[in-house]
């Protein structure tokens, strides 16, 4: 990603200011699931030392301590991480909670993180593949051997649409506008409206972001390449169910443990997932409501509002089946069974 693009996803100043009231704020739920994923699979780890990556106004960073976690947060834009220090200073005041204005594809904060989590699709921010790589790498470096890496995209079924949303409250007006963009495969995202202030006045915001349409077999074999392994595709409403074609969910959570000791990087990348049909489908997150982040190669031409059939999503999770937990497996070195052999 280009620094003028990089720049321009860090949230202005007057969207930073009204973010917290015009964004429903859902994300305790979330970083609820992903702690209670994390402390079933790793308990040894639990109450340890949390990266949060664009972590915005600090809802996870705050939610984070207060399940005991010390935690360093990040983000590109210097008026969310003054804001996030406002919603924490009770815990930044006791040292537990420490933010920073970094770019999450190339950051420092030592070593030693028993966790990493970057949710609600930050990370889809990120203009390209080469970008996630350089930021699982500077993720993989910071892990302690057998720490976690926690993080969500949205999808097709997301991002390939044209739309307009408008919320009113007692003191604000939202509009949220969405355009996909074949050619560069990302959905352009204009946030405004009106809040109002003390005295009766109101501000006014208004800003245009773009979340990038990454293929998920190009997440997963950049994870590869960047040295993680146990990777998994989990669905959204509980991070338990194994997505059987996660480039039709909405979003996807993607989990991914620093291995301990040393790791031999596969040579042969997990093949791409068949395509299937798109649509839309309700979505949760910072993008529904009034916030609705690849390769371009990866989206068909002209696949932008009502270019693809619509498809049923049970659940928000693309097609599922409720499977063990296991990685996803090595092509070169995995048996063949007659399925398989079928679809070769």
């Amino acid at each position: 990603m280009g620094t003028t693009r990089a720049l321009s996803n860090a949230y202005h100043p007057d969207l930073a200011r009204v973010w917290d009231r015009v964004v429903p704020p859902g994300g305790d739920l979330l970083v609820e699931r992903m702690l209670r994923h994390f402390e079933r699979r790793r308990p040894g780890l639990r109450g340890g030392r949390a990266l949060d990556l664009c972590c915005g106004t600090g809802r996870s960073a705050y939610r984070l301590a207060s399940s005991g976690y010390r935690v360093v947060g990040l983000d590109l834009s210097p008026a969310m991480i003054a804001r996030a220090r406002r919603h924490c200073r009770r815990f930044v005041a006791d040292g537990r909670v420490r933010f920073s204005v970094a770019d999450v594809r190339d950051f420092d904060e030592g070593t030693g993180f028993d966790l990493a989590v970057a949710p609600w699709d930050g990370l889809n921010h990120l203009a390209t593949i080469a970008d996630l790589k350089s930021c699982f790498a500077a993720v993989r470096r910071s892990l302690v051997p057998g720490g976690m890496f926690l993080f969500d995209l949205v999808g097709r079924e997301s991002l390939v649409h044209d739309s307009i949303v408008v919320e009113r409250h007692h003191d604000w007006v939202a509009m949220l506008e969405e355009r996909f963009v074949p050619e560069s495969g990302t959905s352009q995202t204009r946030f405004s409206g009106f809040v109002r202030k003390r005295g009766g006045l109101y501000e006014r915001y208004d800003q245009t972001l773009s979340w990038t349409l990454f293929a998920m077999a190009d997440v997963t074999n950049a994870l590869r390449a960047a040295g993680f392994r146990e990777i998994h595709r989990l669905d959204e409403e509980t991070l338990e169910v194994e997505l059987t074609d996660p480039e039709q969910a909405p979003r996807v959570f993607f989990t991914a443990l620093r291995p301990r000791g040393r790791w031999r990087i596969p040579p042969t990348p997990v093949p791409a997932d068949r395509p299937g049909p798109g649509g839309r489908a309700r979505r949760s997150g910072p993008r529904a409501g009034v916030r609705s982040g690849a390769v371009a190669s990866a989206i068909p031409a002209g696949a932008g509002s009502g270019a693809l059939p619509a498809q049923s999503v049970v659940g928000g999770g693309g097609v599922r089946r409720r499977v063990p937990i296991h990685p996803i497996p090595n092509p070169a070195t995995a048996p063949r069974t007659a399925a398989t052999r079928a679809s070769s």
